[in-house]
């Protein structure tokens, strides 16, 4: 079965992406694989659907694209025409280049030739790429639901649902003209009319027969959309701007390349806590700021990680993944992480899930992957459409894997692919499914040797991982808290003013009820894990610092003001360093005793409410980093010392007036609840009444009073080869 599937390399505002892939490293596009037609038990008039990934094959390699030539220049939605399609195809070109400088990678990408067509890319085994886009949003189906300022790039590849042979002088496309040919062993141009053919052969659920890729230089009308507005494209450096529409086209073209070799988007959207850059596969491109477009033109660790790991070099004797001059073997340079994700609520292994690697000396993430190899759909014949089963356990048979990283220690983390930062529909079908069933949304946690499990006394405790080349590091698995989270909030709509008052507070009251209900959930070993707040940065590339956050007491007035313990927090973290769109904790480093000591205030009545608070900074240079979001066991190596506090520049000049960023629900699908404060000075706390602040507090449960820093466990952190690892 031929199907086409779409890849938007998302800029601004967008998101979106239909693709796929089993548990493997990275983000990988994903298709199904109904090649068994195997009925549902659920249903016998499904096919049962397994999850592939999508891939290129060895046998098509290069991947030869052509330039359509029937726009010159390219169009400018906003003055005068100025790019010429030469000077387009070039910068396109050098986007081609930066994937095959990859030593690791063996895929090559490369033009061939020109096109001359003046509609939509066709299923025609040419691989075009095109600025013609009048037609560009109609491939769009009226069911999507995107939030659209502008899409700059659209990939669509066009690729076989189930094993397929292409036996001699077959006509897939059905344009009376052969696409396969017994005559040769790799793709080419066999009757010279501008198509290539495929060697005869078997070619497995997944393959990738045609990669088309438009960009969105025209505006257009969408019927569900209206007008769509197109990208002023340009290619000078000296060009980059912080206009909306307009957008440096190398910095489209390289995650586009991502997207044409198979590799879905990811979750990083900023890779340390002192470095705000996302990582090339990240769907959006915030084109009000420079610095982001200028972070696009090159490549990631992420990105050449996972592309290694899809065409790793010296994987075979001969052909394209053969060794050459110039060339690292895959395994010379990368070793493998594998385990589980497993969700300790639902009791049930977790499709989608993001695994993520962090330097320890660096504190950067180097690599991602999502777990679940193949969770299974169904297909069904009659809507010629795809289906997830409510069946949990058919779902996600074993949220399973792979990291792919270069040698060092590492804290190895995990978290939810749920809304924040990013939907589930730009990275594939395992994240789509874990979203649906609901395992994935969980607090984020790292990976804690012999004590990770359900009911953890800190969840951002790290047991260090240690990564060889050639070798895999095996067993590092996951049970996620289980938590009570007491979250009085609808979805996330907008975000704090960026000209907001230095050194504002923002507050949230956490009913007394709520506390308590939400203690009795947990049991008589309840702890309070730590408040989370979800924070953002007015421009992509910055990273939020606050001056405070806190968790402590105070009380509201019969007029709806409030008067707010600041100089007693029960818990206080200073400088702390924001998630980007995301919950930045505040953990508490005694959670059993803080918990205490909120009952017995409740209960003397000297605790009237509790409240969670963060203050912007007194200006946006003040401050310094450090590794908010999770610590390392004292007994780690001395790698770790780099993850302590260090001071470090903001990125902005002094006086600079632009505010991290809280969360607010608009009450659009939520009430409000009067729960949300702010203040200029601290003072007195006025209520916000149109909005929800999106903080809340984390509740869970810890019985074992072994638990120590001092402890030998030491089953990732053992140099000796014999702990896990495997050739």
């Amino acid at each position: 079965m031929l199907k086409k599937t779409m890849c938007l390399s998302l800029l601004t505002a967008l998101v979106a992406l239909v693709g796929v892939s089993p548990a493997l490293a990275g983000g990988v596009i994903q298709t199904v694989d109904i090649t068994a037609n195997e009925p549902s038990p659920l249903d016998p008039t499904h096919v049962l659907a397994p999850v592939t990934d999508m891939r290129l094959d060895p046998r098509c390699l290069p991947l030869r694209f052509k330039m359509n030539t029937t726009v010159d220049p390219i169009p400018n939605p906003l003055g005068p025409d100025f790019l010429s399609l030469a000077d387009a195809q070039s910068t396109i070109q050098q986007a081609m280049d930066i994937w095959n400088d990859i030593p690791t990678s063996f895929l090559e990408i490369e033009f061939d030739g020109n096109s001359n067509n003046p509609g939509p890319p066709a299923e025609d085994f040419i691989n075009e790429v095109t600025f013609q886009t009048n037609f560009f949003f109609g491939f769009l189906q009226p069911q999507s639901t995107l939030n659209v300022d502008n899409i700059m790039q659209l990939s669509l590849l066009t690729f076989i649902s189930s094993d397929t042979f292409l036996g001699d002088g077959v006509d897939v496309d059905g344009d009376g003209d052969p696409d396969a040919s017994s005559s040769i062993s790799f793709c080419e141009d066999v009757d010279g009319d501008g198509d290539f053919e495929y060697p005869e052969g078997l070619y497995p659920a997944g393959t990738v027969l045609e990669v088309d890729m438009m960009f969105g230089a025209s505006d257009t009308v969408n019927p569900v959309f209206g007008l769509v507005p197109g990208t002023r494209f340009t290619v000078d450096p000296a060009d980059i701007d912080d206009e909306l529409r307009s957008v440096d086209l190398l910095s489209v073209a390289v995650p586009a390349f991502g997207l044409a070799q198979t590799m879905s988007h990811v979750l990083t959207n900023q890779r340390s806590d002192d470095d705000g850059r996302a990582a090339t596969m990240y769907p959006f491109l915030d084109t009000t700021d420079p610095q982001a477009e200028i972070a696009r033109q090159t490549l990631d660790s992420d990105a050449i990680a996972t592309a290694s790991f899809l065409y790793p070099e010296g994987s075979a004797s001969s052909g394209a993944a053969a060794l050459q001059a110039g060339d690292i073997a895959f395994d010379d340079a990368y070793g493998l992480v594998t385990g589980s994700v497993y969700n300790s609520l639902f009791d049930n292994p977790v499709s989608g899930a993001s695994v993520f690697a962090v330097n320890r000396r660096t504190g950067e993430v180097v690599n991602t992957a999502f777990s679940g190899a193949q969770p299974i759909l169904e297909f069904s014949p009659a809507i010629n459409a795809l289906l997830i089963p409510i069946d949990a356990a058919l779902q996600s048979p074993d949220g399973e894997y792979t990291l792919v990283l270069p040698p060092g220690d590492y804290d190895i983390g995990v978290e939810g692919v749920d809304i924040l930062p990013l939907l589930p529909f730009p990275i594939n079908l395992q994240a789509q499914v874990g979203a649906f069933l609901g395992l994935s949304f969980f607090n984020e946690e790292f990976y804690n040797g012999n004590k990770e499990g359900a009911f953890e006394l800190d969840p951002s405790k790290s047991r260090k991982v240690r990564v060889r080349a050639g070798r895999t590091k095996t067993g590092i698995d996951f049970v996620t808290n289980d938590t009570t989270d007491i979250e009085k909030f609808g979805n996330p709509d907008s975000f704090s003013d960026p000209l907001a008052e230095p050194g504002t507070y923002f507050a949230v009251r956490v009913p007394i009820a709520d506390f308590e209900a939400a203690v009795a959930a947990q049991g008589p070993d309840a702890i309070l894990h730590g408040a989370y707040f979800l924070t953002s940065v007015a421009q992509t590339t910055d990273v939020a610092v606050f001056e405070r956050a806190l968790f402590t007491t105070g009380t509201v007035h019969p007029d709806g003001t409030a008067t707010i313990d600041l100089d007693h927090p029960l818990a206080e973290d200073d400088d702390l360093v924001g998630q980007e769109n995301d919950f930045t904790p505040l953990l508490f480093d005694d959670p059993r005793d803080i918990l205490e000591e909120v009952q017995d205030g409740i209960a003397d009545g000297s605790i009237e409410d509790l409240f969670m608070v963060i203050q912007l900074p007194d200006n946006n240079c003040d401050g310094h980093r450090h590794r908010g979001h999770q610590h390392s066991d004292s007994d780690s190596d001395s790698d770790s010392d780099s993850d302590s506090d260090s001071d470090s520049d903001s990125g902005c000049e002094a006086g600079d007036s632009v505010m991290p960023l809280i969360g607010i629900d608009n009450g659009i699908d939520a009430p409000f609840f009067g729960l949300s404060f702010s203040s200029t000075d601290g003072t007195l706390f006025s209520e916000a009444v149109d909005s929800n602040y999106l903080f809340k507090l984390v509740v869970s449960s810890f019985a074992d009073d072994s638990d120590s820093d001092s402890d030998s466990d030491s089953d990732s952190d053992s140099d000796s080869d014999s702990d896990s690892d495997s050739d």
